[in-house]
């Protein structure tokens, strides 16, 4: 199962300001992103688990879809504030990514 890496969680969350200031983020983007950094080194990093955790308690859905949520990732990884990195098993074959938080952004050479 793909995990959060994230090396900067403890009992409280530290955004640095480039993240707020990053005219490169909607609000949405934003809002993932310090979402990501509030949760824990190896939490089970899924799509469906990102969007149940805006879910209240009510059940009453008033959160990002599937879809909206996927688009934001997308958008975290065009930026390098996010990293998908392949996992493999012994043998080579695919198992699925891990996913690390980058900040300051990873800038690529595209």
């Amino acid at each position: 199962m793909p995990k959060l890496i994230n090396i900067t969680k403890r009992t409280y969350s530290v955004i640095p300001n480039e993240v707020f200031s990053d005219s490169r983020l909607d609000y949405r983007s934003r809002g993932l992103l310090c979402t990501l950094v509030s949760l824990p080194d190896g939490w089970d990093f899924s799509i469906p688990g990102l969007v149940e955790l805006v879910k209240p308690e009510d059940g009453e859905y008033k959160g990002e879809g599937k879809d909206a949520i996927r688009l934001i990732i997308q958008r975290l990884e065009n930026l390098g504030y996010l990293e998908r990195i392949p996992i493999r098993k012994e043998n080579g074959a695919f198992l699925g990514y891990d996913y690390k938080i980058n900040i300051p952004p990873i800038l690529s050479n595209n």
